[in-house]
């Protein structure tokens, strides 16, 4: 028998939900609310702004209009590390989305080698991220003349998950 957990994921909201960045993992509200901490160390407003079953809005900071928003995502195992795939929002945004999240960085990758052509990948140790740059995948059948409109950019972070 399977038994499903829900894994929180952390974002942080600028302003306009197209301007989202991925702040980490937790296994519960509580651990959430710890990431949160840790990334926003301001006081904060804390209002529930919207909630579902799936995800939860919380005011930061009303004058800057900068909130969390927390998703919950099922998954069977939740390991002490998972890998986080982001797709940077090409479209004058500073949003990464959240692609998806794995317990190995070898699925990791394979999902962003399926999604990539022409990859050119950095490694950031530091950081433990990796970044992956390329092209939309059939890019050149589909025969679009600019070149520049197909890039993509993948991040793969190994994420400590909070408890």
């Amino acid at each position: 028998m399977c038994v499903e957990m829900d894994l929180c994921i952390v974002k942080i909201v600028y302003g306009h939900i197209n301007n989202t960045v991925f702040c980490g993992l937790s296994r519960s509200i509580t651990g959430a609310l710890n990431v949160i901490k840790e990334v926003y160390p301001k006081s904060i407003d804390g209002k529930i702004e919207s909630y579902s079953p799936t995800r939860m809005i919380i005011l930061l900071d009303k004058n800057k209009k900068v909130y969390a928003l927390i998703e919950l995502e099922k998954k069977e195992v939740i390991n002490n590390v998972e890998w986080v795939v982001t797709k940077r929002n090409n479209e004058g945004y500073v949003s990464d989305t959240v692609w998806g999240v794995f317990d190995t960085k070898n699925k990791a990758e394979a999902f962003v080698d399926q999604n990539v052509e022409d990859p050119v990948r950095t490694i950031r140790e530091k950081c433990n991220i990796e970044e992956i740059d390329g092209y939309k995948p059939f890019h050149r059948i589909i025969g679009d003349e600019n070149p520049e409109l197909n890039k993509v950019h993948y991040t793969i972070y190994m994420t400590d998950v909070k408890d």
